[in-house]
């Protein structure tokens, strides 16, 4: 370093600063379109509106009961139901 300010904390930080610069870089490239982060919340987004409304979705106007039923079989292993 310049006239001789190179010294250990200095030097840490340096370190210190360029972990945090990194850090950032980080995070603004996984909030970005199509980024891994985004790609949960979608699917979470997805989830939550497709089965917010679960009875709707068995015993519905469009619902297919066998169809249902097999669906469910086949990606979960039991349903707890509790009163509300």
């Amino acid at each position: 370093m310049a006239a001789g300010l190179d010294t250990p904390a200095m030097r840490a930080g340096i370190t210190d600063r360029e972990a945090e610069i990194s850090a950032l870089a980080t995070k603004v490239l996984e909030l970005e379109k199509g980024s891994v982060h985004e790609q949960i919340t979608g699917l979470r987004k997805s989830v939550r509106e497709g089965l917010g409304d679960i009875r709707e979705l068995i015993t519905g106007k469009h619902a297919n009961t066998a169809m249902v039923k097999q669906e469910l079989r086949q990606h979960i292993e039991s349903i707890t139901l509790l009163p509300e």
